[in-house]
């Protein structure tokens, strides 16, 4: 309950122009690890595998919020495989950017689903109905992205489960 009522607050904040930003020198491996941390202790049915480069990868961004959208991604990551299933988090450096990529091996979703899947209050008809949720993590997620100059993007697959990539300016 706690979560969709930030949801609905982000959502508002967001869509106002409201959403406040507090940018430091971060490295992107210890946001994924944050993460981690912060799942590792409540999986007990889902593997949890973290890749992170050896060297320092700097981004000037807002940790709070991009480990708000890490979190959403790893917690809908979980919701949507089954048990036993695998999430993985990934680093990539690229020149000019660094790629933060979340994927599960769960039901994936069709192309019209991935068309819509960042819209606010956009559920996919096949989990709606057992999966909680407003609808608005995405939506909220790709917003703080945007709001870094950055972007969140998602490949899926029915059946096989779905890639949300956080990428985010790279520091130079």
């Amino acid at each position: 309950l706690d979560r969709m009522i930030y949801d609905l607050l982000d959502a508002s904040r967001v869509e106002s122009g409201n959403l406040a930003l507090v940018r430091e020198e971060c490295d992107v491996r210890d946001l994924v690890r944050a993460t981690a941390d912060l799942f590792e202790p409540t999986l007990q049915t889902h593997e949890l595998v973290v890749e992170l480069p050896t060297a320092p990868v700097p981004v000037s961004c807002d940790p709070t919020r991009i480990e708000q959208v890490l979190a959403n991604l790893v917690t809908n990551a979980v919701k949507y495989s089954p048990e036993g299933g695998t999430v993985r988090i990934d680093i990539r450096p690229l020149d000019t950017a660094v790629e933060i990529a979340v994927t599960d091996t769960g039901m994936g979703m069709s192309p019209e689903d991935v068309a819509r899947v960042f819209e606010p209050f956009h559920r996919a008809a096949r989990s709606a109905a057992t999966v909680a949720g407003l609808g608005l993590g995405l939506f909220v997620a790709k917003k703080i992205a945007k709001a870094h100059d950055g972007d969140l993007l998602v490949e899926s697959t029915v059946g096989e489960g779905s890639t949300f990539t956080l990428r985010l300016p790279r520091n130079t």
